[in-house]
């Protein structure tokens, strides 16, 4: 092997250590990830089980996950739409038979609530309720955003769900589907 291919071959850990190795074609640096560091770690002791939650040895530089586990009921769906003209260029109108999830304080005629979409995006929408014997309760605020933002063409079905997080509380997630040669799929 000639001098001029004699050089030194370097590992570069995440901690910035550099480990050299002379007598190798090149130089090469080879960044050494989480996943190699594990199986390193799993090789020198053994240990072929490795939660990324908890505090190990081997300092990765980064804060354990928390613990994401949850007793939270799956979603309820409140209702599901196909969308009209008037939806998409002005308000969303809903049933009336939804309104108990909404939880519209008594002697008011509005409520103001977020729904987080599909990406997990918060909007902030109004529901709003007509004074009178019919109420014919209208979304708005960020609702014409949100169609904008999706794409949401007459048609489309919106579908807003309820979900208990344990307190009196529920949160409020929004989807919209668009059926593709007889399919429904997700606007995202």
């Amino acid at each position: 092997m000639s001098d001029s291919q004699n050089s030194t071959l370097a590992t570069f850990h995440g901690d910035d250590k550099m480990e050299e190795d002379s007598g190798s074609m090149g130089l090469i640096g080879e960044v050494v990830g989480l996943g190699d560091r594990i199986q390193e770690e799993q090789m020198h002791t053994g240990n072929k089980e490795h939660s990324l939650n908890s505090h190990d040895p081997v300092d990765h530089g980064c804060e354990p996950l928390p613990n994401t586990v949850t007793t939270a009921e799956p979603p309820f769906k409140i209702f599901s739409k196909s969308l009209s003209r008037n939806d998409i260029e002005n308000r969303l109108s809903i049933p009336t038979s939804c309104l108990h999830f909404f939880r519209v304080p008594e002697g008011s005629n509005q409520i103001e609530f977020q729904a987080i979409d599909t990406l997990g995006k918060p909007w902030s929408f109004k529901l709003s309720l007509r004074s009178g014997g019919y109420p014919k309760p209208v979304i708005t605020g960020e609702w014409l955003s949100f169609v904008r933002d999706k794409g949401v063409k007459v048609g489309d079905t919106v579908t807003i769900f309820q979900q208990n997080n344990g307190t009196n509380e529920g949160q409020y997630s929004i989807s919209v589907s668009r059926k593709i040669f007889n399919v429904l799929a997700n606007l995202e």
